[in-house]
């Protein structure tokens, strides 16, 4: 996309509601996409929010350590803690870090978006397990 830096932006908002369909890849192989609504994604992002403000500090200062301490791998087995690390998804990976979505999926609080027009109806792609490294 080329863009002219001396027009006015454009700006577009996208409902949340039951005729967006909200596709999701996570960061975990194990559901490969997770697929609903504008609202369950709403829901989503929502409960998202909730937990990196109240976790992330935390969380994230020990998140990318080569071996997590043993106190963070008790944390994150915790099901009801939001935040995971996956098995090794590498030869030598000790795992990755991300928040706990649906399905047991993990997802990076970064997405990527994509948004696609079909049937009349707007497809929201979001690539959320986008990890740089």
């Amino acid at each position: 996309m080329v863009t002219d830096p001396d027009l006015p932006t454009l700006q577009r908002t996208l409902p949340l509601d039951a005729d967006l369909t909200v596709v999701i890849r996570p960061i975990s192989r194990e559901p490969a996409m997770i697929v609903g609504d504008g609202i369950a994604f709403r829901d989503l992002l929502s409960d998202l929010h909730d937990a990196v403000a109240e976790w992330m500090a935390e969380f994230e200062a020990s998140l990318f350590l080569e071996n997590p301490s043993p106190e963070l791998r008790a944390l994150t087995a915790d099901p009801e803690f939001p935040f995971g690390i996956g098995g090794a998804l590498y030869d030598g990976d000790p795992g990755t870090g991300g928040y706990r979505g649906p399905g047991g999926s993990l997802l990076t609080w970064d997405f990527w978006l994509v948004l696609e027009i079909r049937d009349g109806l707007p497809v929201l792609y979001i690539d959320a397990g986008t990890v740089a490294g």
